[in-house]
Formats: C-alpha cells, sequence, structure tokens
C-alpha cells in the first residue's frame, strides 16, 4: 500500500508517542496482540510459549495508569514484547531443535 501514511509495523518510539498522546493504550494494543496470536499462531505457529494473559493484562493496566499520569517508566512501557526463543529468561522453555520438548532452559548456578 505506498503512499500510506500508516506504517507497516510500530517502533517502541511509534508506541510510546501513541500512549503519550492517549491515541492508544498498552491495554487495547495488548488485546490486539492477542487477537493476532489467536489469529496467526494456529498456521504459523511462531508462538512456543507466551505468559499468562491475566498477569500480563493486569501489566498493560498498570501502564495505562502511569501513562494516564504522564509517569511512564520508560519509552519501553507498555510495549508488547516477542523475544526469539534461543533467548535466555528465567522460567521461559527453549526451543533448542525446534520441539517444544526438546529443550527447557535451567540455568541455576
Amino acid at each position: 500500500n505506498s503512499g500510506s501514511s500508516v506504517p507497516p509495523y510500530y517502533s517502541t518510539l511509534d508506541y510510546h508517542k501513541l500512549y503519550s498522546s492517549q491515541t492508544a493504550t498498552p491495554s487495547k494494543v495488548l488485546e490486539r496482540v492477542f487477537q493476532a496470536i489467536q489469529d496467526w499462531d494456529p498456521t504459523l505457529k511462531f508462538m512456543a510459549y507466551h505468559a499468562d494473559d491475566e498477569s500480563v493484562r493486569q501489566q498493560a493496566q498498570e501502564s495505562d495508569a502511569r501513562f494516564q499520569n504522564q509517569q511512564p517508566r520508560s519509552v519501553l512501557d507498555g510495549v508488547p514484547v516477542l523475544l526469539k526463543d534461543m533467548l535466555y529468561v528465567p522460567n521461559v522453555p527453549i526451543m533448542c531443535d525446534g520441539t517444544r520438548d526438546a529443550c527447557v532452559a535451567n540455568h541455576q548456578n
């Protein structure tokens, strides 16, 4: 769609500006992300794991309040994030060879 002023995706700074101007909220963006996952993941199978929906919704609501009070934590506050499953994140499974059960990160030092 050449000539469109709508970007093909939003950057972190785009989200921050949208939230700061109250044009969008982290909660509304999160619900769109959840819908996209529901629509696309059964076919693309791009999500090996995602956090508890209610916990993430609570975090988004807390971010909503910070933006409403003009006190975001940082430019990343409220920005949805997907991580490549080969990065170590505590308590998140890692798919080493393309199967969900093949490799689970258990890095306890």
